[in-house]
């Protein structure tokens, strides 16, 4: 067995659980992001169709449907970051599981270790 097998196991290891998240997450943040990003078009295809139309009475009628457009835009911005952040989160995790489970084999092969003795308080 050479000394770099274990190393190699590891790596591919974690390169296993990382693409089967990315993929997972990543298809759902795009599913997310497409079916958003078409609400947001439609919403300001409805407003230059309204405008075109005379069917704002004012320029505060206007500026409000910009605002509701501006504002959804921003929650989606704040989804999406939210699902990237919980993928890159279920990645860490993967990663630690699988280092500190190749950590633990390693001193579980060494034997029983010799713990300190601490004194009952």
């Amino acid at each position: 067995m050479s000394p770099l097998e274990p190393l190699s196991s590891l790596f591919g290891d974690l390169e296993t659980a990382v693409t089967k998240i990315l993929k997972q997450n990543g298809g759902m943040i795009t599913s997310f992001a497409r079916a958003q990003l078409q609400r947001l078009a439609k919403h300001a295809e409805l407003m230059k169709k309204a405008a075109l139309a005379g069917a704002f009475e004012s320029l505060d009628d206007a500026a409000h449907f910009a605002k509701s457009l501006e504002e959804m835009a921003q929650d989606f911005i704040r989804a999406l970051g939210a699902l990237i952040l919980v993928t890159l989160e279920k990645v860490w995790n993967a990663i630690v599981k699988i280092v500190w489970g190749a950590i633990n084999g390693a001193l579980g092969a060494l034997g029983p270790l010799p713990l300190p003795h601490f004194p009952k308080p």
